[in-house]
C-alpha cells in the first residue's frame, strides 16, 4: 500500500485553520435536543461538547455548511476513497483521526475526574 505523506495530500474541501462567528453555528443537542453542555475540547473556533443531560459528545458550535468545507470537489473525494476502500492508498489523515480519538479519550479521563 502507497504511504501518503501531508505535503502529497490533495484535500477533497477547504478545511480552515480558523472558524469566524459568521463561519459558525450554535446548536442543541441533536439526540436529547439539550441546550445544557461541558466543553471538552476547542480548535479552530469549533468545540466538542459532552451534553450533561445524556452524556452525548457531539461538536458545538459547528461550521456551517460542514459538508462544503469537507468535501468540496466530490470527484477528488470520491476517487480517493474508492482507492483507499481498495487497499491500493493509505491516508494521513486516518492517523490524524486515531491521534484525535486518543486525545479525546485522554481529555475525557481529566473531565470525569474534575466531576
Amino acid at each position: 500500500m502507497e504511504k501518503l505523506r501531508r505535503e502529497d495530500y490533495i484535500h477533497g474541501g477547504t478545511q480552515k485553520d480558523f472558524y469566524s462567528e459568521a463561519e459558525r453555528e450554535y446548536c442543541k443537542c441533536p439526540l436529547c435536543d439539550a441546550d445544557n453542555y461541558v466543553k471538552v475540547y476547542e480548535e479552530r473556533g469549533l468545540s466538542v461538547v459532552r451534553c450533561k443531560e445524556c452524556s452525548l459528545t457531539y461538536v458545538n458550535p459547528r461550521a456551517v455548511d460542514a459538508e462544503k468545507n469537507y468535501f468540496g470537489d466530490t470527484s477528488i473525494y470520491y476517487n480517493e476513497a474508492m482507492l483507499i476502500f481498495k487497499g491500493k492508498k493509505s491516508t494521513i489523515e486516518i492517523g490524524i483521526m486515531n491521534m484525535s480519538c486518543d486525545k479525546l479519550k485522554r481529555l475525557r479521563k481529566q473531565v470525569n475526574c474534575l466531576m
